[in-house]
């Protein structure tokens, strides 16, 4: 039955999720700490909603939504403090259309509702998010990575592995080599955008500002995988992926301006 296999799911997924609960739990004490009966009847409420909704997602493994949710509550956090005079303002300068989140950013740091820093993190957030909803970003980078480690496998991992057996000391020479061998496990030409139907172009994208920022982040998780102490962490690291990575970032940086903006306490 259907229900037997989510039960079995949720069985798996726990460890899991236990992670994710203690990776949060700063964030969650502060939504925990607010008394929402009065949240709900306040201007807090979409901006919490969506936030506390951005937590439960990413507990639940839903990455994708956590990233929608973080910039979700951000996005309301900076129209209520802008208030409807300075949004109409706004509105009429710009030929009577509504603001893009871009221009929204501008709008809230030329209102002095957010400083020049804390703009730099809003735009960060709203990267992100533009990448998760416009997935071909995403889908893109884990293709040419899958691709490049691909040709690595093929060429060098041979010669590669032979070096760890001469070289890595014993205790960590196992966990390098079950680093190197999921690794090519996971670009097999299984997994990629081709194997899966999904049409795509070979080349370069647009040089859109979300690709640029998709492609620092993949050299920041890159860069972060190999700053590693040992095989066995770079390992975990590399499990990690680049998903979690950018979802917990998110709800970080979410939480850290809902602060800034009054709607989360600082403490």
């Amino acid at each position: 039955m259907l229900i037997d296999d989510i039960e079995q799911d949720i069985r798996k997924a726990l460890p899991l999720m236990k992670q994710r609960q203690r990776e949060t739990k700063r964030l969650r004490l502060k939504l925990h700490s607010l008394n929402w009966d009065d949240v709900s009847e306040s201007e807090q409420y979409y901006p919490l909603r969506f936030f506390a909704d951005g937590i439960s997602a990413y507990i639940y493994v839903f990455d994708n939504a956590a990233v929608f949710y973080a910039w979700a509550a951000v996005e309301q956090a900076l129209l209520i403090r802008l208030g409807t005079h300075a949004l109409s303002q706004a509105i009429a300068a710009n030929n009577n259309k509504y603001p893009g989140e871009k221009q929204l950013v501008t709008i809230a740091r030329k209102n002095g509702i957010i400083s020049w820093d804390r703009a730099r993190t809003v735009h960060r957030l709203r990267k992100l998010r533009n990448n998760y909803i416009h997935y071909i970003n995403v889908m893109w980078d884990q293709h040419r990575s899958e691709t490049r480690l691909h040709k690595l496998t093929d060429s060098q991992w041979p010669r590669i592995a032979e070096r760890i057996r001469d070289a890595a000391p014993s205790d960590e020479r196992t966990e390098a080599l079950k680093w190197l061998d999921y690794i090519a496990e996971l670009t097999d030409g299984q997994h990629t955008i081709l194997k899966r139907q999904v049409p795509y172009i070979p080349g370069e994208p647009p040089g859109s500002e979300s690709i640029r920022y998709r492609n620092l982040r993949i050299k920041q998780f890159s860069d972060w995988v190999s700053e590693a102490k040992d095989a066995q962490d770079r390992l975990r690291r590399y499990a990690y992926g680049t998903e979690r990575k950018d979802a917990l970032d998110c709800l970080q940086w979410s939480g850290s301006l809902l602060t800034y903006l009054g709607f989360l306490p600082k403490y």
